[in-house]
């Protein structure tokens, strides 16, 4: 079962310029589009466009969920 991986789960607050989140993954409580920062894996990558479906976990490790563009919401991260 993949909820096995989390200890914690938090609320994230979209925003452009703050949050350094460092979540393993994430659900969101209502579809839609999110702008997200993956964690940095020596490959870079920031403000990554993705299609979300409510009550998904996405096992993709984020640093910041931008509000600009995004209109998924109820994020929760997991840590």
């Amino acid at each position: 079962m993949a909820y096995d991986m989390y200890s914690r789960v938090e609320t994230i607050t979209p925003h452009d310029s703050t949050g350094e989140y460092g979540y393993k993954g994430f659900i969101v409580n209502t579809g839609g589009t999110a702008y997200i920062d993956p964690m940095h894996n020596g490959n870079g990558g920031t403000n990554c466009k993705i299609n979300l479906t409510a009550g998904v976990v996405y096992p993709i490790g984020i640093s910041r969920v931008r509000a600009t563009g995004t209109s998924a919401e109820g994020f929760l991260g997991l840590k």
